[in-house]
């Protein structure tokens, strides 16, 4: 993977006033996300309000907004504002929301062809550390390519198309609960629009005097060091999963129900962001981590990793993990299977207890030939962890099942000599 230093300078020239136009995304029939009761369009209008109010505080500064009311406007509209203005930056003001309700953390899409691909890079690092001030994960500075082998967001795809240097700032995931929580009044909105004003002002060198802020000497040797022709591989998707994803047992606890394991994955193409694990074969899983060791700006994470997993009483875990990288493809590990848990004053039946053995009944054979699969801890090598009562009882209910049908036969059979 590409390795970055942070000691370049600015690589977009800039006249000596600088316009910029905030984009506040959706609006009037266009929503966006309304989950967990919020409405995106006025969200976004709250910040990018607030984005251009700070702004408008800098030197030399020319702040355009695309909306300020709740109307809706066509992609391309937008982008022919920007240029009409004859802006240096367009940023489009967003907030996210996932399928499945479990992703979470800050992120900046660009565009993924030079040059404007280098100057978005540049701008979305700086982001990437103010929103990592503020507490949130990060999903990486991304660019998208679509089927057409163009810009996927139309608002980056129809800026650049009219020479305009554009990004979509997602600043969190409303449906998500470790994000959700920097999102739920009216000043956290604006505290997003000033810190947005704080990530420009720092790439584009402004200083206000009436702020008493400086950063004209920021994009000096503080910027992504690449020059303007530089694709930043980690930084483009490339639909590629992670390349491996493994699990090794460590210890298996069965009197306090504790599972160590180390888990150990990689991508030569993007870092790795989450894991989750799945303690019944896949059928569900645990909410997402953050992978240890995940930097998103210089494209590396923890090669493996060691966690230990709390399993059910009366649960026969088969465990396995996931690894996502930043654009969230995800590889699932090997299978590890165990006896059945048994602790505390839990208590089952013995079909329960038939069925957590992982017994095929119709065979009397382990059901799992998968070769990826490694049992751990062989089915009846831990009995006595379980009580020799259950076993015993066990026993005898098959010995009573077996002379139950020898004794059915015989009958049939003397009733027949009878006839």
């Amino acid at each position: 993977m590409t390795q970055l230093s942070f000691d370049g300078n600015r690589i977009q020239d800039l006249g000596e006033e600088t316009v910029i136009v905030i984009d506040p995304g959706h609006g009037g029939e266009n929503y966006g996300t309304i989950q967990n009761g919020h409405l995106e369009k006025e969200m976004t209008l709250t910040t990018a309000t607030a984005m251009y109010e700070e702004l408008s505080k800098y030197d030399n500064v020319t702040v355009y907004m695309t909306r300020t009311d709740d109307v809706e406007m066509s992609l391309l509209e937008r982008a022919e504002f920007a240029a009409e203005k004859e802006a240096d930056f367009l940023f489009s003001i967003h907030y996210n929301a996932s399928v499945h309700h479990n992703l979470y953390g800050s992120e900046v899409w660009i565009p993924a062809f030079a040059p404007f691909h280098s100057y978005g890079y540049q701008f979305g690092a700086v982001q990437m550390e103010t929103m990592a001030d503020m507490g949130l994960s990060l999903r990486g500075v991304k660019s998208k390519i679509g089927d057409n082998g163009q810009d996927y967001y139309g608002i980056i795809r129809q800026s650049t198309t009219l020479d305009i240097p554009a990004c979509i700032i997602e600043h969190c995931h409303v449906d998500e609960s470790r994000d959700s929580v920097y999102c739920e009044t009216k000043d956290q909105l604006i505290a997003f629009g000033r810190a947005d004003a704080t990530s420009v002002a720092k790439y584009l060198g402004l200083k206000s005097t009436e702020l008493g802020v400086d950063y004209s000497g920021y994009a000096q040797n503080n910027l992504a060091n690449i020059t303007a022709d530089t694709i930043v591989s980690y930084a483009r998707n490339s639909y590629t999963a992670p390349e491996y994803c493994s699990i090794e047992l460590v210890d298996a606890d069965y009197d306090n129900g504790d599972i160590t394991i180390t888990v150990s994955g990689g991508d030569s193409d993007a870092p790795l962001l989450y894991y989750d694990y799945s303690l019944d074969a896949g059928l569900n899983w645990s909410e997402l981590g953050t992978w240890p060791g995940s930097d998103v700006l210089n494209s590396t994470n923890d090669e493996s990793f060691t966690i230990t997993l709390t399993v059910p009483s009366g649960q026969k875990p088969n465990l396995m993990v996931r690894a996502y990288n930043i654009f969230d493809a995800r590889t699932p590990s090997n299978t590890l299977i165990f006896d059945t848990f048994h602790y505390g004053e839990e208590e089952i039946t013995l079909e329960e207890y038939a069925r957590s053995l992982g017994i095929d009944h119709s065979t009397g054979t382990e059901a799992y030939e998968d070769p990826l699969v490694k049992t751990f801890l062989p089915l009846y090598d831990k009995l006595e962890k379980n009580g020799t009562a259950m076993f015993t009882t066990l026993s005898i209910t098959v010995l009573l099942i077996l002379f139950s049908v020898f004794t059915l036969i015989m009958n049939i059979f003397t009733l027949k000599r009878r006839r």
